[in-house]
């Protein structure tokens, strides 16, 4: 593995770990705002208006913080998903040039190919006979 190879799967890591991170902060905001939410309904049926606007508010605030970094979070699934297409295009790549390295040296013509598949042809049609004949 070349130290290049072994900083993009750092890089990957890294990323995945930061996405788990964020998955979970963004999962415990949404549960607050529920909270909040909840807290907001049960302060206004105990006639508290006040503490219900102050909760709604609350919730308000979580949930746009929530929002914000779920689009982070997409950004950096974009941002993963891109990184991963380049490191399989090198890859795709390097292999084409294996390829087209292993079949510039093995050395067959088409001339070659289609010799060969005439010999083969005529063995078929010989061995047809031999059918016909034995039937």
């Amino acid at each position: 593995m070349s130290p290049a190879d072994a900083k993009a799967m750092q890089i990957q890591n890294n990323i995945s770990q930061k996405t788990n991170a964020m998955t979970k902060q963004i999962e415990i905001m949404e549960r607050q705002a529920v909270q909040y939410k909840n807290e907001a309904r049960a302060a206004l049926q105990a006639g508290n208006k006040t503490l219900a606007a102050a909760k709604l508010k609350q919730a308000k605030v979580v949930t746009t913080q929530a929002a914000q970094q779920r689009n982070m979070l997409n950004n950096v699934n974009t941002i993963n998903m891109a990184t991963q297409n380049a490191a399989n295009a090198k890859e795709i790549a390097q292999l084409m040039k294996q390829s087209a390295a292993v079949l510039s040296t093995v050395g067959i013509s088409i001339d070659d190919i289609e010799d060969l598949m005439d010999e083969v042809s005529e063995k078929m049609d010989e061995v047809d006979q031999i059918m016909d004949t034995l039937a």
